[in-house]
This record gives C-alpha cells, structure tokens and sequence, in this order.
C-alpha cells in the first residue's frame, strides 16, 4: 500500500486532482499532500484523519480530500506570512556550515535529501536547505569541531525516538558515540520526543 501511495503522490506531480471553482483550495497537489503526511507524523492521534485523506487520493476523490482534515495542518496560503519562517530561519540557517550562489550547485545535495526520504527530502528539508545557502549570517557560537570523542562535564544521557520523522534515532547513535561515556536511551515509541512516553518521563524526573 506504501508504494501505491508514493506512486500516487508522484502522479500528482503532473496531473493535480482538480476541485473546481467552488473550493477554497482549487486542487489537490504534491505538494499538498506531502505537506499533510508530515504534519500527521508528529501526532499519532491524528493518523486515522490521515488514513482518510490517503484514502481520498486513492480513490481520486477530490472533494473527500477537500472536507478531511488532519489536525494543526491546513492547505499551505498563497500568501504566507513570512515572519515566522524569517525567525526560524534565522536560528537554523546560521548555525549551517554551508553556502552556495548558484542553485545549480545545490543539486547534489537535494538529491542526497531525497534519497534519504521521499517523504521529507524533496519538501521542506529541501526548502530550508534552499533558503539557508545564500543566508547572511552565522552564528558566533557555532560549534565547528569534530564530533568524535567529545569530553563532557558529565556523563550524556541521550534519548532517542525510534519512530520520529524530524530526528531518527540514526542520529542520537550518532550523536552517543561522539560524546565519551554517554548513555543511549532508545524509547520504541511514536511521533516527535520521547516525553510522549509516560515511562521515559517518569525516568527523566528521577535523575
């Protein structure tokens, strides 16, 4: 069923699933529907409102899309309010390393993004990454050494999601191993951040 869905989701690449005049939104696209199964995959509680939108694509029902909602998304504007985006922006954008004038030259790195995730690659990981090549500034405080073998005041505890769509745990592994004596904590759980589990909470509160 995955591989149906993808294979749907490119479809509509070329061909949106049009709505007509009477909608606020005019069509289903790519985009829109990409933006739909990342917003649902922080909250568990909102995979079955995402069953239904799935469903809707499915069956290339437009107006089920239209009336299904998944909760904390809606259609993207057409025009956005640009402030929020500038301010998150300004925090990530500057504590990234690299910078490009051209966008020819970000090809292979949005490439890299996709492939690690047909979901998020080509979305808005690959938008930020867009956005941050060309940004300003940097960071004074920007960490620039090597992640290997790192002394810390304490030992690190590290707490990783097993099922997280932002941070996989991949990289609390990664970021375990370069903190000499830290601790990896693997919560099998759902969704983004381990306090979502009443055990792994109830453990945090205890240290």
């Amino acid at each position: 069923m995955s591989q149906r869905i993808e294979s749907l989701i490119e479809d509509l690449k070329v061909v949106p699933l049009a709505l007509g005049p009477s909608s606020t939104i005019g069509a289903v696209t790519y985009g829109m529907v990409k933006s739909a199964i990342v917003s649902a995959l922080y909250f568990p509680f909102t995979w079955s409102s995402l069953a239904e939108l799935l469903a809707a694509v499915v069956e290339g029902n437009a107006s089920a899309f239209a009336s299904a909602t998944v909760p904390g998304y809606s259609p993207p504007s057409l025009f956005p309010n640009l402030a929020g985006p500038e301010v998150q922006n300004g925090i990530q954008c500057a504590d990234k390393p690299f910078r490009y004038d051209d966008v020819v030259d970000m090809l292979p790195v949005l490439a890299r993004f996709e492939a690690e995730s047909w979901i998020r690659g080509d979305g808005d990981i690959a938008v930020q990454a867009l956005q941050c090549a060309r940004w300003k500034f940097t960071s004074k405080e920007r960490y620039e050494g090597t992640f290997d073998n790192i002394q810390t005041r304490y030992p690190a505890l590290v707490v990783g999601n097993s099922i997280d769509p932002t941070t996989p745990l991949a990289s609390a592994r990664n970021l375990s191993e370069g903190l000499s004596g830290s601790v990896l904590l693997q919560n099998n759980g759902y969704g983004v951040s381990s306090q979502r589990s009443n055990c792994i909470r109830l453990l945090l509160n205890q240290i």
